[in-house]
């Protein structure tokens, strides 16, 4: 019998869905949330990703820009 049993199809899955999320931007798909945004302000680190003094949270380095997407889509 097997004590645990992973199945690689959905872990590769998940793992693709999360990365595509994340530099693609998607809302509600990133792992980059507002919430994380302030952890990073309240431990003082990674000033660049923190948000601005009028409020905009600035784009981080790995996600894609418009023309980039496309790019990537295409690739796909």
């Amino acid at each position: 019998m097997l004590r645990h049993n992973i199945d690689v199809m959905h872990i590769e899955k998940n793992i693709c869905e999360a990365l595509i999320g994340t530099i693609l931007n998607i809302v509600g798909k990133t792992k980059d949330a507002i919430k994380d945004r302030l952890d990073l302000e309240d431990l003082g680190i990674k000033e660049e990703l923190q948000f601005r003094e009028d409020g905009e949270m600035p784009r981080a380095r790995y996600t894609l820009s418009t023309k980039q997407k496309e790019a990537f889509c295409k690739f796909l």
